[in-house]
């Protein structure tokens, strides 16, 4: 079916039922993380967990869906992004300098989730949220919400199949 722009996956046809399990297991693994952990204000970091939600659930056998990578780039990135947030406690809150050093942190992050081998995209939103406004109870969520995640994850890997 062809909307204009709009193409639907030709696997829909074949396998719809990966693509409503699939959909309904990542809403209940991160409505029990977050029941779990709680939300607690901190919806930079959330957004960054649905992204590493549906990396884990949608292409499950992705590279950047595997344990080492999930776990390892928001440890890091949530390392930076602390230690940003730290320095920028230390410094004049301007607008630019809370920009630049957020930015820097993203950066960072970036460049050592490389240079690990631990990519995965929505870690990059961890460095950003906690250098903007972070802490070490929002590390931990963040961190330990991953954990959950993957643990999660793994238990279900026989149902998933790669959607996209």
């Amino acid at each position: 079916m062809n909307w204009f722009w709009l193409k639907l996956d030709e696997k829909l046809e074949t396998e719809p039922k990966y693509f409503i399990l699939q959909t309904l297991l990542a809403f209940v693994s991160l409505s029990v993380v977050l029941v779990l952990l709680g939300i607690m204000g901190r919806k930079a970091l959330v957004a960054a967990l649905g992204s590493s939600l549906f990396i884990a659930f949608l292409t499950p056998n992705s590279y950047t869906a595997k344990a080492k990578n999930m776990i390892g780039s928001h440890l890091l990135s949530g390392g930076v992004g602390l230690g940003f947030y730290h320095l920028m406690n230390l410094l004049p809150r301007t607008q630019i300098v809370l920009i630049l050093l957020s930015s820097l942190a993203v950066a960072i992050s970036m460049f050592l989730m490389v240079v690990t081998d631990t990519e995965h995209p929505p870690a990059a939103g961890t460095a950003l949220g906690l250098a903007t406004g972070g802490g070490w109870v929002s590390f931990l969520f963040i961190v330990i919400s991953v954990v959950v995640l993957v643990i999660i994850k793994k238990l279900l890997d026989p149902w998933l199949a790669d959607l996209v």
